[in-house]
């Protein structure tokens, strides 16, 4: 028995060591897949040319931190996010400025109708991202804002 418990803790080693082996060599033997063209981002635009320098990322704006009570009938949950706004040009920076109690009231109250579930995950990401800048075009006019992103996003 006392020999057992070492030499399965030795076998268990040399099958973790082969199986990462394997993966590795499987990795390196595999040929890349052709990239797929990307797909317009809306209907008759015109596709970038492969060569095209990416679109520069415009100024950006820190919202102070949003603390949240998400909606649980069960148990209570609170969210903590940071939100970044690109804006179009610097100019903008003035007209969210200006309109920054109104978006915050209006992002907190989309926040805190929202559950853990409807916020997990990248697609839960993606669906706040879209639905936070909607939010910000009902209430901040002329679209000063081009992107959402999400610096910080814990739940307790």
């Amino acid at each position: 028995m006392n020999r057992l418990v070492p030499l399965l803790l030795v076998l268990n080693l040399l099958l973790q060591g082969g199986v990462v082996a394997l993966l590795l060599l499987r990795r390196d033997a595999a040929p890349a897949a052709p990239a797929a063209p990307a797909a317009p981002a809306e209907e008759g635009a015109a596709a970038a040319p492969p060569d095209a320098a990416p679109q520069r990322i415009g100024p950006v704006v820190r919202l102070p931190d949003f603390i949240v009570h998400l909606r649980n009938p069960e148990i209570d949950r609170y969210a903590r996010l940071s939100i970044e706004l690109e804006l179009a040009s610097d100019a903008d920076r003035q007209v969210v400025t200006a309109y920054m109690p109104k978006l915050r009231d209006a992002l907190l109250a989309w926040l805190s109708d929202r559950t853990l579930e409807e916020m997990r995950g990248s697609e839960g990401m993606e669906f706040m991202k879209a639905s936070m800048l909607r939010t910000i075009d009902e209430n901040v006019p002329g679209r000063p804002v081009r992107a959402v992103y999400i610096a910080d996003f814990v739940v307790q």
